[in-house]
């Protein structure tokens, strides 16, 4: 009878430090992407995530010299500075996509994820300012952070 009460309380133990490290997870939760496709010339192809604990991780496909997954920090001054500009652009009353008949020019796909919600725009041409700057803001993360290799 003992031996089952330590064995019982073991499992407990087990259950809730597991359910503990979940719940420290959550709070990390995904902010932003940018996922950039390929052209016919040289474009960059990656896909960048950034997290509410500023870190940042990017996956270099091609043309680009990050191949490979690749991790960094972003500062908090610098995340609450993207969050700032996404809800002056009022993303999530923008277009779901920006198109255009020509067929050269790379797909970048802008996500911001927000109180459960998520907005993604599909942007290919005729993309406005406001989006352009928003993509520019992450994609000068790729040149200017610190990346660790992670392969």
């Amino acid at each position: 009878m003992k031996h089952s009460y330590y064995i019982f309380a073991f499992i407990l133990t087990i259950l809730f430090s597991n359910c503990s490290v979940l719940k420290k997870n959550t709070n990390n939760k995904l902010i932003f992407e940018l996922e950039t496709t390929s052209c016919y010339g040289t474009c960059p192809v990656y896909h960048l995530q950034i997290y509410s604990d500023g870190t940042a991780l990017l996956n270099g496909k091609e043309h680009l010299d990050k191949i490979g997954n690749f991790k960094s920090t972003i500062e908090k001054e610098k995340l609450n500075e993207l969050v700032t500009s996404f809800e002056n652009a009022s993303f999530f009353e923008l277009k779901d996509a920006y198109q255009s008949k020509f067929l050269d020019l790379p797909t970048k796909y802008i996500s911001y994820h927000k109180n459960g919600e998520t907005k993604k725009i599909m942007a290919y041409d005729k993309i406005p300012k406001v989006v352009t700057g928003l993509i520019t803001e992450l994609k000068q993360l790729v040149d200017v952070l610190e990346w660790e290799k992670m392969d």
